[in-house]
């Protein structure tokens, strides 16, 4: 297998990979060593979730730092999540899921058995509330029955219980709230995978 040991190898998805001191964590993968794709799917339920987005910018005076991916590379994440064992029988979790478009785009392009947005900030997750109400009354509406948000800080947790594919851009997340996630997955029994912008 040809590998080149830099991070600009597009055959390499993953540079920094590191075993869970858990069993239940088979692997954690840093968003800053995913590579961009440049194809990313023409779905209509995809241009739906971009729409509703347009439509309803999280305009928020005083909030505080949240992180946002491209379409590209939050397409990429969803490939790289696939390749460790996401498929119809898994649950997705983003944890600080903000306005809700990680979840939303999951939802409208892979097929899963749940997906759920935690989110600390009361404005953002109502306001991903509201999205979601626009999508599921368009005629897409059923690629979203399996989303969920809610209104929560995951830090107070003592597992993501059921959650077997977790991902955050936990850019700006207090340090202390960085080493209780990093317990959190550790303990979460069917977690399989985490991609986070931090190691956890």
């Amino acid at each position: 297998e040809k590998n080149t040991g830099t991070e600009n190898n597009s055959d390499k998805l993953v540079n920094d990979m590191r075993q869970s001191t858990r069993e239940t964590i088979t692997h954690q993968i840093n968003i800053q060593n995913i590579i961009r794709d440049k194809q990313s799917p023409t779905k209509e339920t995809k241009r739906t979730v971009i729409e509703a987005m347009r439509t309803n910018p999280p305009l928020i005076p005083g909030m505080p730092i949240f992180g946002e991916l491209t379409d590209d590379l939050l397409m990429k994440v969803f490939d790289t999540l696939k390749k460790y064992g996401m498929d119809e029988t898994a649950h997705f979790v983003d944890i600080g899921s903000g306005a809700g478009k990680p979840c939303l785009h999951l939802a409208a392009t892979h097929t899963v058995a749940s997906i759920t947005g935690y989110e600390i900030s009361g404005e953002l997750w109502i306001h991903s509330l509201r999205i979601l109400t626009e999508l599921l009354q368009t005629d897409q509406g059923p690629h979203f029955s399996r989303t969920y948000f809610a209104h929560a800080n995951v830090a107070h947790a003592e597992s993501l219980r059921h959650a077997t594919h977790a991902f955050s851009f936990d850019e700006g997340f207090p340090t202390t709230t960085l080493e209780k996630m990093g317990q959190i997955y550790k303990d979460s029994p069917h977690l399989q995978i985490v991609i986070a912008y931090h190691h956890p």
